[in-house]
């Protein structure tokens, strides 16, 4: 009976939640956080409306920090995954240029140009397996993690 209850309240909440989030999208034309904080702002207070004024400012206030919270950690996870992905990519591409380089160096070795070649390179690159094998994880890179 009590789940029954708390999903009640959740779809009532989810609803509230909604109708809001569309009315700040149409009313400001566009979509961005500040609309999601809008909204549980005024879910809070529609929700704790009953219990007077101060009940419902006090429940809009928490329902707009929890959703400035949630939506600022979003905004912060999205930042650092954009930062770590362009690394990997600086370093795929280095490595990619690598490998070109040595193809270059061994084909004009096969040709006797070994003269030619000014920063010889002596191994042949490895390029991952896939682009997030090689470079970061959450812990920095693996060079640094030794």
């Amino acid at each position: 009976f009590i789940l029954f209850l708390f999903l009640g309240n959740f779809a009532v909440w989810g609803t509230l939640f909604s109708t809001f989030d569309c009315l700040f999208v149409r009313i400001r034309g566009k979509e961005d956080p500040y609309n999601a904080i809008a909204s549980g702002f005024c879910t809070g207070a529609a929700l704790a409306a009953r219990g007077g004024i101060l009940a419902a400012t006090r429940s809009g206030i928490f329902g707009g920090v929890i959703l400035g919270l949630i939506e600022g950690t979003g905004i912060l996870l999205s930042k650092a995954m954009t930062s770590m992905y362009e690394k990997n990519q600086e370093i795929m591409m280095a490595e990619q240029q690598k490998m070109v380089e040595y193809e270059r160096q061994k084909k004009m070795r096969e040709l006797g140009m070994q003269n030619e070649i000014s920063n010889p390179i002596t191994e042949e690159p490895k390029l991952p397996a896939t682009p997030f094998e090689s470079v970061m994880s959450w812990f920095g890179s693996k060079d640094e993690q030794k």
